[in-house]
């Protein structure tokens, strides 16, 4: 029993903790922190590995692993996060002309793989509508993500340790990294037009797999939900509402940027020479 609980505290904290530094925002993280919990109450009724205690839900994910993987991530952030990233130099190599050791060439090795510094990310969903839509759909596309994992596991009998999954969550894993950048930069970038391929990918693959599951659905999810899940999911379509009458407002208060960095208009004049 032990042995199950470090796994399952070690596997959550990991898991938050690279959520947090692809979302690289915390209230964004806590809002999907939050979100999880909520649809594991809301279709627990249709999925038996959804049922947990309130200690378990609340204790060990909500404000425990899910918490101080969060927080990890953020301390991370706030350590190695930067606004400029030089592009054309990279990493600085310190102490070339000094003899080199083995230490010296994994430590090499493995700096190709980690990145010179962390971009971090100030989602600001209630700035202008445009953000508010676009932070609603990055959430909704992660929680989407994760759920799909639980549906299949119960419409194809795979057992949670299976090799497919683990495949599924490290490609994912992967893509999230690319997709979270062209999309904040979607969003971020008032002159960014063009959406990036991975973030096209994933709302694709996305769509697939809940397509998928909705084909392979029937006869299997037929049990009502319950009342009080109707009643809270209608208070939180009021709370969104708000929040996007908000972004709204305060889109319209804002000032419009005219300068455009990435095509910015030159205007030249024209002196005429006195003899």
């Amino acid at each position: 029993m032990g042995a199950v609980f470090d796994v399952h505290f070690i596997a959550h904290f990991l898991g938050w903790l690279g959520k947090m530094l692809i979302m690289r925002d915390w209230y964004v993280a806590w809002i999907c922190s939050f979100g999880f919990e909520f649809l594991e109450l809301t279709f627990r009724h249709w999925l038996p590995n959804f049922y947990e205690c309130w200690w378990d839900s609340l204790l060990l994910d909500l404000f425990g692993c899910n918490l101080l993987g969060i927080i990890a991530g953020n301390m991370i952030l706030k350590y190695m996060a930067v606004s400029k990233i030089d592009w054309l130099r990279g990493k600085e190599i310190k102490n070339a002309a000094t003899q080199t050791t083995c230490n010296d060439m994994v430590k090499g090795f493995l700096s190709h793989f980690t990145p010179s510094a962390l971009e971090k990310y100030e989602w600001s969903g209630l700035q202008s509508l445009q953000r508010y839509v676009g932070v609603t759909v990055f959430i909704v596309i992660c929680l989407l993500i994760d759920c799909n994992n639980f549906f299949y596991k119960f419409l194809v009998w795979v057992p949670p340790g299976h090799f497919l999954l683990q495949f599924r969550i490290f490609l994912w894993g992967f893509a999230a990294i690319a997709t979270s950048k062209e999309w904040y930069e979607y969003v971020d970038n008032v002159h960014c037009k063009r959406l990036g391929p991975f973030a096209w990918l994933t709302f694709y693959v996305s769509l697939v797999e809940l397509s998928s599951i909705i084909k392979f659905s029937p006869g299997h999810f037929t049990e009502p939900f319950p009342v009080w899940i109707k009643a809270a999911w209608c208070l939180i379509a009021s709370v969104y509402v708000f929040g996007l009458f908000t972004a709204f407002r305060n889109g319209q208060r804002a000032s419009k940027i005219n300068y455009n960095p990435y095509n910015p208009e030159i205007e030249i004049t024209k002196h005429n020479k006195k003899d």
